[in-house]
């Protein structure tokens, strides 16, 4: 499997590595490529009880920041700071993962920017994301960046989920909320389609960002930045709901805001 060679790869540079380090992981997966991280860790220490910690997330000298429904903020980047000051006693290293590492406010990548340019000692870090391109230049060109990708199968979209999403898009870029109101009203069970049809949204404008498979539709009506803004809007706003999704109003609360991005 392709994700566990580059894990075993991760783990081998990890273990050679001698500095403080920082590894920028893309992957199709945050969770499995969160507990994948969580194992490598796990490789370089012999206690066992410090293995069951890192899988607990108790482990006093690994930290954790997730974006938990919102953006990763600037004081979730100091209390790290101030956290890997401290010299390590557990074991040789201080360690952090950062889940979502696109959803760092520009403040806040740029306080993790000045940590990963004078690291302290014993310092490794992960940075984990659906999608490097979101992340600041000046970080990503000082990782090493590595792709894990669990779902090498190209993903086969319903034809007709793929049309709506396509129309959608098409609204977005060049027509009204009165047009897309117009044509949902024509779409039967739109209420049982508007998840899949939001994450397809989501793949264009990703891809887009990616400089890959851009249909002409965004291409034409966005500069290069506006479409990264677009696709790393899409992330926030789709992981925001997840929780608490209303079906309903997904499509068009989703098409109202995404037309407010410039």
């Amino acid at each position: 499997m392709e994700a566990q060679k580059e894990v075993k790869k991760i783990i081998t540079e990890f273990n050679e590595n001698i500095n403080s380090h920082v590894f920028l992981v893309e992957t199709d997966n945050l969770e499995l490529a969160y507990k994948d991280i969580k194992n490598v860790i796990k490789e370089n220490i012999k206690d066992k009880i410090s293995k069951e910690q890192i899988e607990n997330e108790t482990y006093l000298e690994l930290t954790i920041i997730k974006p938990n429904n919102k953006d990763i903020g600037r004081d979730e980047i100091l209390n790290l700071q101030q956290k890997i000051k401290t010299k390590p006693i557990l074991s040789e290293n201080q360690y952090y993962i950062i889940y979502s590492a696109d959803q760092m406010t520009l403040n806040a990548a740029n306080k993790l920017l000045k940590t990963i340019e004078e690291p302290y000692d014993g310092t490794i870090g992960f940075l984990i994301t659906t999608n490097v391109d979101l992340i600041i230049p000046t970080i990503k060109s000082r990782c090493e960046v590595k792709s894990v990708i669990y779902n090498n199968k190209k993903e086969e979209i319903d034809s007709e989920n793929d049309k709506i999403a396509l129309k959608f898009i098409e609204l977005v870029e060049e027509g009204s909320l009165y047009d897309w109101h117009e044509y949902s009203a024509s779409i039967n069970d739109l209420k049982d389609k508007a998840v899949e049809i939001a994450n397809i949204v989501k793949k264009y404008y990703t891809d887009a960002a990616k400089q890959e498979n851009v249909i002409k539709t965004i291409e034409k009506n966005n500069k290069y930045d506006t479409i990264v803004k677009k696709s790393l809007f899409l992330n926030r706003f789709l992981t925001k709901l997840r929780i608490n999704m209303n079906s309903l109003l997904l499509l068009e609360t989703l098409y109202i805001n995404l037309k407010k991005v410039k």
